[in-house]
């Protein structure tokens, strides 16, 4: 179980690369935005969890009509590590992870 994605130039296998692979995870969408392959380019933006089944932060599990809290404020900041730490990854004051704002 390593939290890194080993890629032989076909197939990451089951890995999923994520937000919680901190830097490695930055430079794998520099280098997708930075390369020239197909039309369009599309950068995801999640919120933190600990459950692969959890919703979005201010969802309830098996809610259809709880409201997200809103991103605004609550961006965490670009990871510094890899993996992200226990910390990163448990910060409830920015729950929303916002790649996207990622420098």
């Amino acid at each position: 179980d390593s939290p890194i994605c080993r890629w032989d130039g076909k197939d990451i296998g089951d890995c999923r690369p994520m937000y919680k692979h901190g830097l490695f995870y930055n430079l794998a969408q520099l280098f997708m935005l930075a390369w020239p392959y197909g039309d369009g380019v599309r950068i995801m933006s999640s919120y933190a969890f600990t459950d692969f089944d959890q919703g979005p932060p201010g969802v309830q599990n098996g809610s259809w009509r709880d409201r997200p809290l809103s991103p605004i404020g609550r961006c965490r900041s670009t990871p510094s590590t890899s993996p992200v730490t226990d910390a990163y990854d448990q910060d409830l004051e920015h729950p929303w992870v916002c790649e996207h704002r990622w420098q």
